[in-house]
C-alpha cells in the first residue's frame, strides 16, 4: 500500500533525526579504539614494565600481530602465535603449552585484542582509563582489568583483579617504536642443562 504524502512528510524529519543520532553515537571514538588504532599502525614495540611499587622491573618486546617477548625477574617468556614458551632461568625449566582461554596480564595483545570481546567495557574519560569486566570470569580466571591511558594514545597503568578480589598493578615506561624484529629475536637460547616440560 503506497505511503501518503502527509504520511512521507512526517517521516521525512524522524529518518534524519534518527540519522543525526546514529552518526552521534557511532561517531564516537572509545579510548580503547584510539590505543588499539595507534598499535594497529605500528608493526613493533618495546616497553618497561614497572611493578606498583617498584619492586620488579621487566620489558616486553611486540610484534604484530601476536609475537611478544617478556623478560621479567628469572623469566623469559615468548608468545609465539598460540604457543607459550616459558623459561625460568634460576631453576633452568622451560615450560611449553598451548596458549588456552585464560589470558596472560602482561601481554599486550591479549588486553587490547583478545579480551574486550569477552568483556563488558566501561570508559571514564574523564580519568583517561577504560576497565574490561569479563562475561564469564571463571572462563578467564580474572574479575576485571583496569587499563590507564595517556595522552598519546598509549597505555600506562594496568590493574587486574582477580577472582579472589587481590589487585596487582604495573606500570608502562618508555615506549619505543620500530620497523619489526627478525622472527629469531623471539626464540630462547637455552643454557646447558635446561629441563624441558612440553604440555602440548
Amino acid at each position: 500500500m503506497p505511503i501518503k504524502q502527509e504520511s512521507r512528510l512526517f517521516l521525512f524529519p524522524v529518518v534524519i533525526l534518527f540519522l543525526l543520532m546514529s552518526g552521534a553515537v557511532f561517531g564516537k571514538t572509545t579510548l580503547l579504539e584510539k590505543v588499539k588504532e595507534k598499535f594497529e599502525k605500528e608493526k613493533s614495540f618495546a616497553v618497561e614494565i614497572v611493578l606498583s611499587g617498584g619492586r620488579q622491573k621487566g620489558k616486553i618486546y611486540f610484534q604484530s600481530p601476536d609475537f611478544e617477548k617478556i623478560y621479567f625477574g628469572d623469566y623469559t617468556i615468548a608468545i609465539v602465535s598460540d604457543t607459550i614458551w616459558n623459561f625460568n632461568e634460576k631453576i633452568k625449566r622451560l615450560v611449553i603449552q598451548e596458549k588456552d582461554e585464560d589470558f596472560s596480564p602482561f601481554s599486550i595483545y591479549d588486553i587490547l585484542f583478545k579480551l574486550p570481546g569477552e568483556c563488558k567495557y566501561i570508559e571514564n574519560k574523564g580519568e583517561g582509563e577504560f576497565t574490561l569486566i569479563p562475561n564469564d570470569e571463571d572462563a578467564l580466571n580474572v574479575k576485571s582489568v583496569k587499563v590507564k591511558v595517556n595522552k598519546s594514545s598509549l597505555p600506562v597503568f594496568v590493574e587486574v583483579t582477580d577472582l579472589n578480589g587481590k589487585k596487582f598493578s604495573f606500570y608502562l615506561k618508555n615506549y619505543s617504536f620500530g620497523s619489526g624484529y627478525d622472527r629469531s629475536f623471539f626464540n630462547i637460547e637455552l643454557p646447558k642443562g635446561t629441563k624441558i616440560v612440553d604440555l602440548r
